[in-house]
């Protein structure tokens, strides 16, 4: 993808790459049995925290399985994210991706000179500023997140969604839903569906959680006008980009060999 960045003389160009989010990646240990399936944790390979973020490797994805198994694909000037994709095993509902600066590590924005489009009617479109840390959490885990950014780890959110799997490196299964450190401060820098547009910030005070020195990592999604619980996407597209979905290799960003699976 293409990052745009402009000013009343000109405008420069950066190839970027997008990552999908961890929450909706395979999590299975090194034989492939899954830790986590139909909505609850493997009792055997997730007792514990810890213990669970150490045992299970989060797979990656080839850039044809981002459109096949989540409806994320390449459009001109951005890039579609599906709301529904239905495969031959189950369906995906939403998705969630993040602009790379690197492999290992997400671009940061300020929110100063960034534009972003429209979306179509019957759709609530929101484009994120949520306060992540560029690795994707990764240096601050201890080394129970060895796949940071280049996986999609990392994500908070002041909303206070119920279902992050992994938050600092261990796996939340403690009362899941429940357990670890409070969410923190995002901003939508924009949420609307045609004609209207507004911009509300979701504040959070922390007292005492990591101090998070990072701008904001974009994070773009849309959500059904019907039902506003339901973070996912329907062509929701961000105006600096091209139609580049993977810009090295046939493979994702985020791809492991099933050989060399990493931990979460």
């Amino acid at each position: 993808m293409a990052l745009w960045t402009c000013d009343a003389g000109a405008c420069s160009k950066d190839m970027k790459s997008i990552v999908l989010d961890a929450n909706w990646r395979w999590l299975h240990n090194g034989q492939y049995t899954n830790c986590y399936k139909d909505g609850d944790w493997g009792k055997t390979l997730c007792p514990d925290p810890v213990t669970c973020a150490l045992n299970c490797h989060m797979e990656g994805n080839s850039e044809k399985q981002y459109k096949s198994t989540y409806g994320i694909q390449p459009i001109q000037d951005g890039v579609e994210l599906g709301f529904v994709t239905t495969t031959k095993y189950r369906s995906n509902y939403g998705s969630r991706v993040y602009m790379l600066d690197d492999e290992n590590n997400y671009q940061m924005f300020k929110l100063k000179k960034r534009e972003f489009t429209a979306c179509p009617a019957n759709l609530n479109g929101a484009v994120c500023f949520v306060e992540m840390d560029a690795d994707g959490g990764k240096a601050r885990s201890g080394g129970t997140n060895a796949a940071g950014a280049k996986y999609g780890t990392g994500y908070c959110d002041a909303q206070c969604p119920h279902d992050m799997k992994f938050m600092n490196g261990k796996a939340n299964i403690v009362g899941w839903n429940a357990s670890h450190d409070p969410p923190i401060g995002s901003w939508q820098r924009w949420i609307s569906g045609r004609p209207t547009a507004v911009p509300p910030p979701t504040p959070r005070t922390l007292a005492p959680s990591p101090v998070h020195t990072s701008v904001g990592a974009l994070s773009v999604v849309t959500i059904p006008r019907m039902n506003a619980t339901m973070v996912s996407a329907t062509r929701t597209a961000v105006t600096t980009t091209t139609t580049a979905l993977v810009t090295t290799s046939t493979t994702d960003v985020a791809t492991a060999s099933p050989s060399t699976p990493r931990r979460s």
